[in-house]
């Protein structure tokens, strides 16, 4: 069976450069770190709070979007943290242009709607960037063997939730759970 993922992109120019980022020596110094964290939340500052016109904004997305699409096809905990970055910007971007451009003040109907609304973003937005913070650095852990007895083996129970079914309706799900291995 051929492999989906096209090998130029695992081991191209732009995942060497990305894994030459990340393996750098000078990230052990703690201005380095620092710096590189006062640039990044520069650039995430400006990126999200940076007031354009319709056109321009389109033209943003546009380029996130072909930003995304081109190192989607790259491997790399950088690759997946730029992807990450370029969707929190849009996402953030969004929420800003929301609290300061959107919400109302005439009506106090209006407000509570509006606001409501804005809160179940916030909530959306929080959910997002906690999923990512779960998914930034998976766990890569290896199978543990098994020990030689069989009876230091864990152990599963298998529950088969039943109130007033007929026996022909839990037969099939009794004889699945005795044949599990």
């Amino acid at each position: 069976m051929r492999s989906i993922i096209n090998p130029r992109y695992l081991y191209g120019r732009f995942n060497k450069l990305t894994s030459g980022l990340v393996e750098w020596a000078g990230w052990d110094k703690v201005p380095v770190r620092l710096a590189a964290a006062l640039v990044i939340a520069l650039f995430f500052g400006l990126a999200i709070a940076t007031p354009l016109s319709l056109g321009w904004q389109a033209v943003f997305g546009a380029c996130v979007f072909a930003f995304t699409l081109y190192i989607r096809r790259y491997a790399g905990t950088l690759v997946t943290l730029m992807m990450i970055g370029a969707s929190a910007i849009a996402s953030l971007r969004y929420l800003y242009w929301r609290f300061t451009e959107t919400l109302p003040s005439e009506s106090m109907v209006d407000m509570l709607f509006a606001y409501v609304l804005v809160a179940a973003e916030c909530y959306a937005l929080l959910v997002l960037l906690l999923g990512y913070v779960q998914t930034l650095w998976p766990l890569r852990r290896k199978p543990v063997p098994l020990p030689q007895d069989m009876s230091q083996w864990p152990t599963v129970d298998v529950f088969i939730p039943t109130y007033n079914e007929p026996l022909k309706v839990v037969k099939p799900a009794v004889l699945a759970a005795k044949a599990m291995d």
